[in-house]
């Protein structure tokens, strides 16, 4: 038998005889025609069987393995390529995002596809895995990849526009803004956790997003000592975040030891190291609102 390919996305299974195909489903949506394509080739070629991972990705097991090939050139025609295994930048993760839920901040679909184009399969030291919500309710759970990225705006009272209606205190997430009656509400931005909600919820509008963007968390991970990501930035803008991600694959390739995951690299190196080698020349501020 030859050897299997992980970066192709064909899986070894115990059954020396079966691959499971895993495929790379992009942003998280499948069409109708390509569940039934896959349905059609899980019964012609498998045992009928489909597997939803927890990366929104598909795989396909009880393929023979003689036939694994064929039946993922089929697939990736029908517009699901294979998925990314290995040593590699494994497939982006993304919340609803805007189209669909009430709370989200940023239209992940189109970052999510954004990542995928420019990095997904890129070769690194180890296993390298991100994720996109749309904001802090952390859907996604971008705290537990190496790469976490997070819709996040920062309020600002508009004094003048302001009713006094106390709304904005009562539904703050954070606990960040609190109300005298009859007086303006004050926000400690040391709290805030760049939610948004009390600006999508403000009846006058009197309180706008003076920054909105993205937070950024690195270092994450599950699997067996699970860890979570350290934030590095509250609110950067699209073009600083893929700024800090190119110089997080730098720093990644330039000091792993082994197979380690950059979480393991910035814990020995420490994270200041990290952050003043990341972080340089990205201004910590998103765009305005």
């Amino acid at each position: 038998m030859t050897k299997l390919r992980g970066g192709e996305g064909i899986l070894a299974q115990k059954q020396k005889e079966y691959v499971t195909l895993r495929l790379l489903v992009c942003p998280g949506y499948l069409s109708s025609e390509q569940l039934r394509k896959l349905a059609d080739i899980a019964e012609r070629e498998g045992r009928g069987k489909i597997i939803i991972t927890t990366r929104k990705g598909v795989e396909v097991p009880w393929i023979r393995f003689e036939n694994a090939k064929d039946v993922s050139a089929e697939l990736e025609m029908a517009g699901l390529p294979p998925g990314s295994c290995g040593r590699k930048v494994r497939a982006v993760v993304a919340c609803a995002g805007t189209e669909r839920c009430p709370y989200a901040l940023y239209n992940v679909d189109e970052l999510c596809t954004k990542l995928t184009q420019k990095y997904y399969g890129r070769q690194t030291p180890t296993k390298f895995k991100m994720s996109i919500s749309g904001c802090p309710n952390s859907c996604s759970n971008p705290a537990i990849n190496d790469f976490g990225v997070t819709g996040a705006m920062t309020p600002r009272l508009v004094e003048e526009s302001c009713i006094k209606c106390g709304v904005c205190a009562r539904l703050c997430r954070g606990d960040a803004i609190t109300q005298s009656e009859g007086e303006a509400p004050v926000i400690d931005h040391d709290r805030c956790i760049h939610c948004g909600w009390c600006i999508k919820n403000c009846p006058s509008r009197a309180l706008v997003a003076e920054r909105s963007g993205f937070s950024i968390t690195v270092g994450g991970k599950s699997g067996r000592i699970p860890e979570l990501g350290m934030k590095i930035a509250d609110v950067v803008s699209e073009e600083g975040l893929f700024q800090i991600l190119e110089n997080t694959f730098a720093y990644f390739e330039r000091y792993a030891e082994g197979r380690e995951r950059i979480g393991k690299i910035i814990r020995r190196m420490g994270v200041d190291h990290f952050k003043g080698e990341v972080l340089r020349g990205v201004a910590e501020d998103g765009g305005d609102g």
